[in-house]
């Protein structure tokens, strides 16, 4: 473990800075500020404050760092300014006390309009950073509060660096430096605004594609034009461009620059997380998402008048809170996995680790029987997460201070009737029960600009909006109301055998299957009513190549659009109401079969098959793995209100060389997964043993000092790469190269804090070993 050397007075700066988040008076006689300078010019202190030098990470937000997989250089997002180090030392990944350099993402002529979502003293803060390769060059590429999207080539970065004098990176092009006159400042190759909160990232390197998620509840799929666009050509088996002369078959002749809108329903929230799916020729052809109420969305990239399918979150009672007592779980996470993701393994141990809990059987909300990896989880070595415990005892006990007892006592016994009465004596509007009509979603998540999408996870009580936006938008005041800082940390619920019995005997028949859509009474107050999606006639006219160079395509409508030039026109286009995709008829692409999505939660998460089958086939089992990454308890109260709205499994690396899942939460904890499968299915009474989920370590371990204690700390971001030499990272097949490979892990935390591990796969065994 090391810490970034900021000098002797770094450490009271950054408690100050942590004291000032919780609204508690600062220690000294100089006030901190908890932005970057450069950001607010009436701010701007004294270039001898220390609080010019101590980075100030922002709250509530995705992945904020991120590894080169090219080079040698470590990303990590401040505010709106991304710190690009060069890790000293292979061993400790020892890092400056200067950035070697900083990325400054200017915001457009756009960003102003669009506003913040979380924070309005610093609209324009990164939500989220990763580095991804399109086509042969890996770009980093960042989304913002405000909805603007950067992308910068790291090898630009890198070249820039290693220009410079002393510099302690090795040139990309050899070990000849050119003059540093050469050479010009990095500057992105890609801007744009998505007109909202922009939260999930991914880039696909074989298609050349960005997509962005946001808070408008849709997905913005940014597609390159392409040299060889003339080669390009729908698929033989896509049937609305059987003619070839359809929008999708335009479209994806990749002759112009692409933003393509997918479109979700009527129910769908915001989202935190996205990912690719790929055809059988490795092409992105759809793009999963979650939002935060666990309904998982998978849409159409090209395919015109197809809608985006909705898939059923899991049931309520596998995924409880433990931030929020007798609330249900949000969702954080998704990742779709190919088979080739998985570690081809011989037993049904080995594919799960040891022996499933129990086998949870199908019912309404669970289409396929589930396996209960509680006791595995619990068997991880030097695992530092203890098991929730349950009961009254523990909901008093970590009631935060300045909460009302009697409010945690409410929250824990989550009953209407219990709830109602509460608020006689609380002088509430209104209680913790779940909310259950469009009119209400909109009440806590349209209107509110809570914090980390707008999600407004730890506000129990339904506050007035314009309260919420204060009280949640700034991180300055997130504790000075009694409902936040008061908030009682969540009792799980566990189940005992016994409930999982009587659970079966009342489940009710596979009617409803899991992708059955959802309607509810209302549509959301924003949206227009459902457009059909069968016809695309009056885009099917049009001259398309003369509507200029970038274009904007929504798929489920057949529609082509010109992207609005000038400031006012594309604000205009960014701000109007969104499309939404519903259709009774939705079903998955049968390719969707070979893929396996991995759903995260607060601390849970699950494997589960998109395979459809008739009720009196035989099932794949699925793989639920619970209390994976659990807060655990303090001994310190005064610890607890760090972690504040903490509790998400948001943080997600794959690394297909090592077959390795990385699952971070901001409470700290970081788990190690191995996707496995089995050379054959293995069939049981309650279904079929085919592909799983092994756990196999929780970072930080118990016996590791950032572990626990005073210093224990939120983490700002989890970065994973190839481990590197004095040359550069070690590529395969060259003679530096590892064998075999090991990569290197840093965990980042809020207090500048940084774990750093080495890993590796036994190439023999398969055994994940950690350093």
């Amino acid at each position: 473990m090391m810490d970034l050397t900021f000098g002797p007075e770094a450490k009271a700066a950054i408690r100050n800075r942590e004291r000032a988040a919780l609204g508690l008076p600062a220690l000294g006689h100089e006030v901190p500020f908890l932005w970057t300078p450069e950001t607010i010019d009436q701010e701007r202190p004294s270039e001898h404050s220390i609080y010019a030098t101590v980075p100030a990470p922002q709250l509530y937000r995705n992945n904020l760092t991120a590894l080169s997989q090219a080079y040698n250089l470590y990303f990590v997002a401040y505010q709106s300014q991304i710190y690009v180090y060069v890790p000293r030392s292979i061993a400790r990944q020892r890092l400056p006390r200067q950035p070697d350099y900083r990325l400054r993402c200017e915001p457009s002529s756009v960003a102003p309009y669009i506003g913040s979502y979380i924070d309005r003293v610093v609209p324009h803060s990164i939500n989220n950073l990763v580095a991804g390769f399109l086509g042969n060059e890996e770009a980093l590429v960042a989304c913002c509060d405000d909805g603007e999207v950067y992308a910068y080539y790291t090898r630009e970065i890198a070249e820039w660096i290693s220009n410079q004098k002393k510099s302690p990176l090795a040139h990309p092009g050899g070990s000849i430096r050119c003059k540093s006159t050469s050479a010009k400042p990095p500057v992105h190759f890609f801007r744009e605004n998505v007109g909202i909160s922009a939260w999930g990232l991914a880039v696909h390197r074989q298609s050349r594609m960005i997509a962005v998620s946001s808070n408008r509840r849709e997905v913005t799929v940014f597609a390159f034009a392409l040299e060889n666009s003339k080669k390009q050509s729908p698929p033989p088996n896509d049937k609305d461009d059987a003619a070839g002369n359809g929008p999708a078959a335009f479209a994806r002749t990749r002759s112009k620059n692409w933003r393509i809108i997918l479109a979700l329903g009527h129910q769908a929230n915001n989202i935190p997380n996205i990912c690719f799916m790929d055809d059988d020729r490795g092409e992105a052809d759809k793009v999963c998402s979650i939002d935060i109420d666990g309904y998982t969305w998978i849409s159409e990239i090209w395919a015109a008048g197809r809608p985006a399918l909705c898939i059923r979150p899991s049931a309520a009672n596998l995924r409880r809170s433990e931030e929020n007592l007798a609330e249900t779980s949000r969702a954080w996470g998704i990742l779709a996995l190919s088979n080739d993701s998985f570690l081809t393994v011989d037993t049904v141990e080995d594919l799960i680790g040891g022996t499933p809990r129990v086998i949870l059987p199908v019912n309404k909300s669970c289409p396929q029987p589930m396996a209960d990896l509680e006791t595995c989880v619990r068997a991880i070595p030097d695992n530092p997460c203890p098991a929730p415990d349950a009961g009254l005892d523990r909901a008093l006990d970590m009631v935060w201070p300045g909460q009302n007892a009697l409010h945690a006592i409410v929250n824990f016994l989550g009953t209407a009737t219990a709830t109602a009465a509460a608020n006689v004596h609380l002088g509430d509007d209104s209680g913790d029960e779940e909310l259950s009509t469009d009119e209400q979603f909109d009440d806590e998540f349209e209107d509110s600009g809570a914090e980390d999408n707008g999600d407004d996870e730890d506000d129990a009580d339904d506050e007035d909006d314009e309260d919420d936006e204060d009280d949640d938008g700034d991180d300055d005041n997130e504790a000075n109301t009694e409902n936040e800082t008061g908030q009682a940390e969540a009792a799980e619920e566990v189940d005992s055998d016994d409930d999982l019995n009587e659970l079966s005997a009342i489940a009710e028949p596979l009617l409803p299957e899991m992708f059955e859509p959802l309607h509810l009474p209302t549509p959301w107050s924003f949206t227009r009513p459902s457009i059909p999606t069968s016809a695309y006639p009056p885009t099917l006219k049009l001259k398309w190549q003369e509507m200029g160079e970038n274009l904007v395509y929504y798929p489920h409508l057949g529609r082509i659009v010109p992207l609005p030039q000038g400031t006012l026109p594309l604000v205009g286009f960014l701000k109007q109401p969104r499309e939404v995709s519903d259709s009774p008829h939705a079903v998955p692409d049968p390719a969707s079969g070979a893929y396996r999505l991995v759903r995260m939660y607060e601390k849970d998460l699950e494997l589960r098959s998109l395979e459809i089958k008739d009720i009196e086939e035989e099932k794949e089992i699925g793989i639920h793995c619970p209390d994976t990454l659990t807060l655990g308890s303090f001994h310190d109260r005064n610890m607890r209100p760090y972690f504040r709205g903490a509790s998400r499994m948001s943080l997600i690396l794959h690394v297909p060389e090592l077959s390795l899942l990385i699952i971070g939460s901001p409470i700290g904890r970081v788990l190690l997964l191995t996707p496995t499968r089995l050379p054959s299915r293995q069939s049981t009474a309650a279904g079929y043993w085919s592909h799983g989920l092994r756990v196999e370590w929780v970072l930080p371990r118990a016996s590791d000092d950032i572990s626990s204690g005073p210093q224990r700390r939120p983490l700002h971001g989890v970065a994973v790469g190839p481990v590197q030499d004095k040359c550069g990272v070690c590529r395969p097949g060259s003679q530096h190269a590892s064998i075999p490979r090991r990569y290197r892990l840093m965990l980042h935390y809020r207090n500048h804090d940084i774990a750093t591990f080495e890993i590796t796969r036994q190439e023999q065994t398969g055994k994940l070993c950690i350093f």
